[in-house]
């Protein structure tokens, strides 16, 4: 894994797995943040952060190509979405169940052949600080103004912890 993490203007295929089962979403995004956000409300729970990874492609044609590639050996893997990701996200496809270690084998391959690949913590991390210094909204979840919700209050934490 790269420990240099580069975010802007960068396109990334990625997979997410989930926390709660060898479950896990594959695909490409130039906003892994966004996409993880959109994916669950509850995205820091949800999913395993620790366990995830973005692989830096040279161009979006790259990252797709990347995502069919890392897609492809899993097709007796396919499984539909959790009942729990939203439908507004779409990416229903891209979802394999009990093929998280194979997964994690295949980016580890992409890594030798020269990809830049990424924790995919640290890099959510170093994604949420940028968008914190640079004054854009860093809320993750929609919430009604002056009401945080424990969860996003724990979303907001998520980027001040950077110890674990």
């Amino acid at each position: 894994m790269q420990s240099h993490i580069r975010i802007d203007g960068r396109v990334f295929a990625y997979v997410f797995p989930c926390a709660w089962e060898d479950y896990a979403k594959i695909g490409f995004s130039r906003d892994p943040l966004g996409r993880i956000s959109a994916l669950h409300r509850r995205w820091f729970e949800f999913f395993d952060l620790d366990a995830g990874t973005l692989v830096e492609a040279e161009s979006e044609r790259d990252a797709r190509d990347l995502e069919l590639q890392l897609r492809s050996p899993f097709k007796a893997h396919r499984a539909p979405a959790p009942m729990t990701v939203q439908d507004k996200a779409g990416g229903r496809t891209e979802w394999v169940r009990g093929a998280n270690q194979a997964l994690s084998l295949a980016v580890d391959a992409l890594g030798a052949q020269g990809y830049r690949c990424f924790q995919l913590k640290a890099w959510l991390q170093a994604a949420q600080r940028l968008r914190e210094a640079l004054g854009l909204n860093v809320q993750v979840t929609p919430v009604a103004a002056g009401s945080l919700p424990r969860f996003e209050m724990k979303a907001r934490r998520f980027v001040v912890d950077r110890s674990s």
